[in-house]
């Protein structure tokens, strides 16, 4: 095992597990906001995948076994399998409460395997025993999205995920658009990103599709799947400094238009 690499790892897990807390506490205290219920679920699930990652490549296998239980269930979760009712953020708690007793360990010198009764109970959850577990189908979710108006062309590129975060959505009152752009490839990092925090400040982005653009090899294009309730002027008046355009992916009505012109 690399000391170094170990010592750097736990030092960020340290941090990571704080940040883990603090995400836990938002997750229940917004369950009810659907939106701020992804975000956070999303913010959650990054951070216990990298702690997988990290923790695999120093060496600890029990901790990287705990995470992969831990983001098995929030991948679960977010795909609206399973419902985030009290049982699901008590597990949470519990699954995040055993990282932090078992990176303790590896600081201490010793050997731990992920708990047993932490890793069943994961398991088991995910498996959707014990668990708040949603009945609605997938054909169910995309059959929602078509009386939403939303047909193929919203739902092509879509996986189970983002199909489930856009009908809630949807369900909630926000509008599905495609938002496109074009960036160079000296600083499309940079503007990408400041373009998706202008877009999240109205809504949330629910897929980002890299196109090419065999005319101007020197740029790179998205296509980003947006939800918000801003109407269509509100949301091309703010992406318009990065050259962006918006489109509709509904055929509107005439009651339509005039909510959302």
């Amino acid at each position: 095992m690399d000391e170094r690499l170990l010592t750097e790892f736990l030092a960020e897990a340290e941090d990571a597990v704080e940040e883990l807390y603090g995400e836990l506490a938002t997750l229940r205290a917004r369950d009810s906001d659907g939106r701020a219920r992804r975000e956070a679920l999303a913010r959650v699930f990054r951070r216990v995948h990298t702690l997988k990652g990290s923790a695999a490549s120093a060496g600890l296998s029990g901790v990287a076994a705990l995470a992969h239980e831990f983001e098995s269930l929030l991948e679960t979760v977010r795909a609206g399998r399973v419902s985030t009712d009290a049982r699901t953020l008590d597990a949470f708690d519990a699954a995040l409460a055993a990282l932090e007793e078992t990176l303790a360990a590896a600081r201490r010198g010793e050997d731990a395997d992920a708990p047993r009764s932490v890793v069943e109970r994961l398991r088991s959850m995910t498996a959707g025993e014990g668990a708040g577990v949603i009945d609605e189908s997938l054909a169910d979710t995309d059959e929602s999205l078509f009386d939403a108006g939303l047909g193929d062309e919203a739902l092509g590129f879509l996986d189970e995920q983002e199909r489930r975060r856009l009908s809630e959505a949807v369900a909630e009152g926000a509008r599905a658009r495609v938002v496109s752009v074009s960036f160079s490839l000296e600083d499309f990092d940079e503007r990408f990103r400041l373009l998706s925090d202008a877009l999240s400040e109205s809504g949330e982005i629910i897929s980002t599709l890299p196109v090419t653009t065999p005319d101007a090899p020197e740029r790179v294009g998205f296509r980003v799947l947006h939800a918000t309730r801003e109407t269509r002027a509100q949301t091309a008046g703010r992406v318009a400094p990065f050259g962006a355009t918006v489109e509709e992916l509904t055929t509107p009505t005439r009651e339509m238009k005039e909510t959302w012109a």
